[in-house]
């Protein structure tokens, strides 16, 4: 399984590397720096960027269970509606969600309902555990 965002080629080294202009200062300079090993794959650190939050984690789980709204699943989850919903479009980027309103047509009031696709979900899942496990 390839786990590959269009919108974000470079997502992962950005992510992990700080890139700060010239003459910033590091807070923390005397924190050890998180490194990511050379050998982890892309993918990998694509499959750790997206599941390793946990909002995405347990909209990923209740949407498994059952189809919501972002509405409905901020309520459930006692997070902020805007936080579901930025989350919510991190994880249509890479396939693992889907909506039943295109992108372009949720506008206004439009209520939209999203839900997870499993067999995408299972497939990282597995692909995380295959590599974390050595197998």
């Amino acid at each position: 399984m390839v786990l590959y965002c269009a919108k974000r080629d470079d997502y992962t080294r950005s992510r992990i590397s700080q890139y700060r202009p010239a003459g910033v200062v590091r807070q923390n300079a005397d924190m050890p720096r998180l490194t990511t090993p050379a050998e982890m794959p892309q993918e990998v650190l694509a499959i750790i960027d997206v599941i390793g939050n946990h909002v995405r984690t347990e909209i990923l789980r209740r949407l498994c269970t059952a189809p919501a709204t972002a509405v409905d699943l901020a309520s459930e989850m006692g997070v902020a509606h805007s936080s579901v919903h930025r989350n919510l479009l991190r994880l249509e980027e890479y396939g693992l969600v889907v909506a039943d309103v295109e992108p372009g047509r949720r506008v206004g009031n439009k209520v939209v309902r999203w839900a997870a696709v499993p067999e995408k979900v299972e497939g990282l899942g597995r692909r995380w555990i295959e590599y974390a496990t050595g197998s």
